[in-house]
């Protein structure tokens, strides 16, 4: 039988893993081993600290998760659970996953499509408590690697509309129209603001460096924007990319794709690492 999303040959040079229902695939604290889960059969349900992290509370066929440890090594920080009778799952490395995106180009679009919804979600709970965390310690050695490579790439081919904007200027409010576009930052600081519901305060998302992808959302298909974004920073300068300039970019250097993928990974762990401190 043809395994939806993947081809047969990737399939053939990894080993598929039979759970059973009820069995725990790992459980938050484990090590990640640098590995990213992919189901070909089966349910399985996605817990962090009582609460889900996906987004309809079970994954299933077709879907990855454990997609953290493509931006770092650190331990699970969550527990994830077969739901099915069984279930049949592969398990690649960091380094097998951009070996094989390059020959499935669906394979990355699913990978997209659930980090952005593991996003979401981590946003949605985060505003739910209520309370502003601006900063956590991370490790920002990873993701000035990741921002670099951003900045490289945007440099080496012609995208439309750079603008320049000056300290606490609103470079966009909520639903604002999108004009299907997202930004990254060349210069300066942003601060991502977002609220529950119209009665509660705003509270800070993120804050955004020279490199970093924001109001990505208007990528998947949302036509105004979800979010405040304000300067923080003296100056900002931000490259504006529309459809057509994100087609030339990944056209141009194919690893911008698992770039803006990794971005959004990050900031869903981000927030998680945020949840955990409230």
């Amino acid at each position: 039988m043809e395994i939806d999303n993947l081809k047969q040959s990737l399939i053939n040079n990894l080993k598929v893993d039979v759970y059973a229902n009820g069995e725990v695939i790992y459980k938050s604290g484990d090590m990640s081993n640098n590995k990213i889960y992919y189901i070909i059969e089966g349910d399985v349900s996605i817990r962090r600290d009582g609460f889900s992290i996906s987004f309809t509370n079970s994954l299933k066929r077709g879907d990855f998760f454990g997609e953290i440890s493509i931006i770092n090594n650190d331990p699970r920080n969550e527990t994830v659970v077969v739901n099915s009778d069984i279930a049949k799952i592969i398990s690649l490395t960091a380094r097998e996953l951009e070996k094989n995106l390059s020959l499935n180009k669906t394979m990355l679009k699913k990978l997209l499509e659930c980090s952005n919804n593991r996003y979401n979600l981590a946003v949605s709970y985060y505003l739910q408590r209520n309370t502003d965390v601006p900063f956590i310690a991370v490790n920002q050695e990873l993701m000035a690697n990741m921002r670099s490579k951003n900045i490289e790439i945007t440099e080496r081919i012609h995208t439309p509309n750079n603008i320049n904007y000056i300290e606490k200027d609103t470079i966009f409010r909520e639903n604002d129209f999108s004009k299907g576009s997202f930004f990254i930052l060349e210069m300066g600081e942003v601060i991502i603001k977002k609220k529950y519901s119209e009665k509660r305060e705003y509270l800070s998302i993120l804050t955004c460096y020279k490199g970093d992808i924001f109001s990505e959302q208007s990528f998947f298909g949302s036509e105004y924007r979800k979010e405040r974004v304000i300067v923080t920073s003296e100056k900002a300068k931000l490259r504006e990319i529309n459809k057509i300039a994100f087609e030339n970019l990944i056209n141009y250097r194919s690893e911008f794709f698992l770039n803006f993928i990794q971005n959004i990974i990050w900031k869903a762990y981000i927030l998680e690492l945020k949840i955990e401190t409230i």
